[in-house]
């Protein structure tokens, strides 16, 4: 992944266009950024991320969207999903004994 964002940043220095470079906590390079234009780099566990949104959606509806968060960020997104109230129907009274006495054994 690093070497992506320096051939891109390369590319772009020929052009004479010098991007603004952003570091992670180790030195490397995590984006680039150049006016209104943001390069980030891309997780290496994104493919895990899309592959489990695609999973999920078929389970549950919802408005999850995976945009290159690290995966603490995108796990905190899912868990915030799961927690939240679903529209679920109001049992009445009727149902709750309609449905007891169905369970009787």
């Amino acid at each position: 992944m690093q070497m992506i964002l320096l051939t891109v940043r390369r590319h772009l220095l020929r052009n004479h266009v010098c991007p603004q470079v952003m570091l992670s906590g180790l030195g490397t390079i995590k984006c680039l950024r150049y006016n209104d234009c943001y390069v980030h780099r891309w997780p290496q566990e994104a493919h895990v991320c899309l592959k489990f949104l695609e999973e999920y959606s078929k389970i549950r509806h919802h408005s999850l969207a995976y945009r290159g968060e690290t995966l603490s960020t995108f796990c905190q997104m899912v868990f915030d999903d799961l927690c939240r109230q679903t529209d679920r129907p109001f049992i009445t009274k009727d149902i709750k004994q309609e449905l007891a006495g169905k369970q009787q054994y």
